[in-house]
């Protein structure tokens, strides 16, 4: 599920294609899969799950109150087999819209994409078999983390021009972290994941250098 605010209205957008404002249905969409938005909900990303290869989409977001309210969703590109992805699992835009990364099982490592028109930028450094998820932080910085049981680390942060400032190990001895559960606090400041172990870890990254 996605929650965005497109006009200042909080819609939730779920990932098999239905979107609802207040509990009411706004009808089937074509949006499916992980999901990731601009903060003003005017721009929504999607990645199919576990495909291969792996697709990319692209949305234009609106809602209008005539009719009891609609949501216009108009396709704004999509891409597949980026930089060879394959086995899709996570995405992450900026907040500002101004950056876009996918986390998918192959290659073994986050991929940045142009939000514009999805095109490759570059994979970031930070990473191991298999990425399972992707967050930015509200000061822009990357965080890859992956499903890996023997890697020395389970998520690595990047500053906003993909250099690689730290990883991190959370999980125990042969677990890992759970696709998909891994978030940011809005302040940028900590990463909350949940691992195999079972277990929930708060790491404190702290600000930007």
């Amino acid at each position: 599920m996605l929650a965005i605010r497109p006009n200042g209205v909080e819609v939730v957008l779920v990932g098999h294609g239905r979107a609802y404002q207040q509990g009411r249905s706004l009808g089937a969409n074509a949006v499916q899969g992980t999901l990731t938005a601009s903060d003003d909900g005017r721009k929504v990303y999607a990645q199919d799950s576990g495909l291969s290869p792996a697709s990319v989409y692209a949305y234009d977001i609106d809602y209008s109150a005539m009719a009891g309210g609609v949501l216009s969703i108009t396709p704004a590109g999509g891409g597949w087999f980026i930089n060879g992805a394959s086995n899709g699992q996570d995405i992450a835009v900026r907040g500002d819209g101004q950056a876009l990364y996918t986390a998918s099982g192959a290659p073994y490592r986050c991929s940045r994409l142009d939000p514009a028109d999805l095109s490759f930028v570059g994979s970031l450094p930070g990473g191991d078999a298999y990425p399972n998820n992707v967050e930015v932080t509200s000061d822009g910085r990357a965080i890859c983390g992956i499903s890996g049981w023997y890697s020395v680390a389970d998520f690595w942060v990047h500053a906003s021009n993909g250099t690689e400032l730290a990883n991190y190990r959370v999980s125990g001895y042969a677990k890992a972290l759970k696709t998909g559960q891994m978030v940011v606090t809005p302040d940028g400041m900590m990463v909350v994941v949940l691992t195999d172990d079972p277990v929930m870890g708060f790491v404190p990254i702290g600000p930007a250098p």
